[in-house]
């Protein structure tokens, strides 16, 4: 998961095999608060569309959908 912020870059990994829905949002908490950021700050929502394994993608999608449908930010798609 990355954050980007004027030039700032601000990133968090995990191997996390079969984990993606228990350790995103976590992910996602710890990315924001380093960034001093709140989901109503940000200008868009991206994920990325793929390839990949159809959970993760699902689970990717439906999560930037909540926060964007929340904060009333676009979705981008990011192939």
């Amino acid at each position: 998961m990355a954050l980007v912020r004027g030039g700032e870059l601000f990133v968090e990994e995990a191997l996390a095999e079969n984990r993606h829905s228990e350790l995103l949002v976590p992910m996602l908490r710890r990315v924001l608060d380093r960034a001093h950021l709140s989901p109503e700050q940000m200008d868009a929502f991206g994920f990325g569309q793929g390839p990949g394994s159809f959970t993760g993608i699902r689970i990717a999608c439906g999560i930037v959908q909540g926060l964007a449908f929340a904060a009333n930010r676009p979705v981008v798609p990011v192939p």
